[in-house]
Formats: C-alpha cells, structure tokens, sequence
C-alpha cells in the first residue's frame, strides 16, 4: 500500500466525535490506525520533562498529549513500507471524496501538504505559488518561506518519510503539534503545501464542547513581555518594519489561495 491512515482521537466507538468522523466522512474504521495519548493520564514526572522543562510557557496537557498522538503516528509510519502518511484529527469533516492513492511525486521530496484551515481566519491572508497540478481536484499553494506565520492547524495532512523524520527531530523538544512556522524555520529543507478538502472550528471560536486544546490555552496565555531596553525595542522595530516592507514586495510576486 502507498499509504498509511491514522486517526488522532482520545475517544471510543459510542462517543460523538468518533462516531461522526466515521459516519459523517463514509470511512471503516479498519482502514486507520487510530492514536491518542491522553496528557492528563501521564505521570507528574513525564508532564514535566516533556511540557514544562525548557518551554517558556507550558504546554497544557491537552495540547502535550495532541503532540505526543501525531508523532506516534509518524513513527509507525517511518517503520512501515508506505510512502505516505496521511494524518487526521477526528473533529474534521471533509468536503469532497478523496483518492488516498493519488501519487504526489510532483510535490518533490521532503513534504507537508496540509489538507485544511487555508479557508479559515489565520491561515486565508498565506501567499506562495499556486501548482498547476491539483488535489482531489482542489487547487494546491506551496507556501513562501516569508508567510510560515499564517500556517496553522494540524487537523490534516499527508506527508512523505524525509517529512516525517525532520518533524519527530523538532519534537525532540515537544512543541505544539501545529508549530509549521518555527518548523519550517528550523527545516528551510521542507516544502509546504495547502489545500483545501477539511471542515474544522476556527480556533478563536471554538467553545467549550469542540476542543479541550483551546479551552486549556485561554487560561494559560499571557501577552507578551514589554521590551525593558530601548536598543531592544528600536531592534525588534527595526526587524518587523523590514519584514513588513519585504512581504509587501513579495505579495507582488506570490498568490493567495483562490475563492472558489
């Protein structure tokens, strides 16, 4: 087979996002590899080491056992003989059918094609180039490198083996799963794509009932620490007026994701 399926879900056959995953999206169960590892259950000693230590804010364990679950997954899928690895979290609902067959040679080597969330909020203002081929008959845009900070979410995604090693080597220090902008910063070697072919919450809506993730970081976040150096604050000004000017010029050359 030239793939591998898994589900990342805490949840059991007879519980409404399992069911629905299932029954809504027309999948058998025996076709995926279901993996979820539930932060609370872990031990003091392991939240610590793996979510707290060397993290300037703490990972929440909802957020810790959502990382833990994908990179499972990954490392099945690097001891399998599939080429790719097409990972889902189960409050997705999709689209359009898909052919999980379909061959994505024409994405190169070393690739992360993310499934969904290019429609939603954070992610529709990202820019690159859009491909001449497509996905399940959805357009495809390979990220530029200078819009990494509008990729978010890891509700789904395919990915190939030199992809799924340079993620399990970030994660060395668990970060949160969806972290693609320091990932592709750390891996300038990975190319990023997006499609559009998945339903999923917009984070800054979700409720209580959609995701313990977001209802765990709305206690935890904090805005950021003032600059206590003038030279810092004239540095970091300096950085993001650059930045801006530079992207301003790139939008001239990149495209955005198409409406219809």
């Amino acid at each position: 087979m030239s793939h591998r399926k898994y589900l990342v879900t805490i949840q059991k056959p007879g519980e409404t996002r399992f069911d629905t995953f299932f029954s809504k999206n027309n999948f058998q169960i025996e076709d995926f590899r279901l993996v979820g590892v539930k932060g609370l259950e872990l031990s003091t000693k392991q939240y610590f080491e793996l979510a707290v230590a060397n993290h300037p804010i703490p990972l929440t364990p909802a957020e810790l056992g959502c990382t833990l679950s994908h990179l499972e997954a990954l490392q099945d899928f690097l001891t399998s003989e599939a080429k790719y690895a097409y990972v889902f979290e189960d409050d997705v609902i999709f689209k359009t059918e898909v052919d999980f067959d379909q061959e994505l040679e024409f994405l190169g080597e070393g690739f992360i094609l993310s499934l969904g969330g290019i429609k939603l909020h954070i992610c529709q203002k990202a820019r690159g180039n859009l491909l001449k081929q497509k996905y399940a008959n959805k357009p495809i845009l390979k990220l530029h490198p200078f819009f990494s900070d509008k990729a978010f979410y890891a509700m789904g995604y395919v990915m190939d083996k030199k992809a799924a090693q340079a993620y399990i080597e970030f994660h060395k220090v668990i970060q949160h799963a969806d972290a693609w902008q320091l990932f592709l910063q750390q891996q300038p070697e990975i190319n990023f794509y997006f499609t559009d072919i998945l339903e999923h919450p917009e984070l800054n809506f979700v409720n209580n009932t959609q995701s313990s993730i977001e209802n765990e970081r709305l206690q935890i976040i904090k805005p950021a620490e003032f600059p206590n150096s003038f030279y810092i604050l004239l540095k970091k000004y300096l950085q993001l007026k650059f930045f801006r000017i530079h992207k301003k010029m790139l939008r001239r050359k990149t495209q955005r994701y198409p409406n219809s």
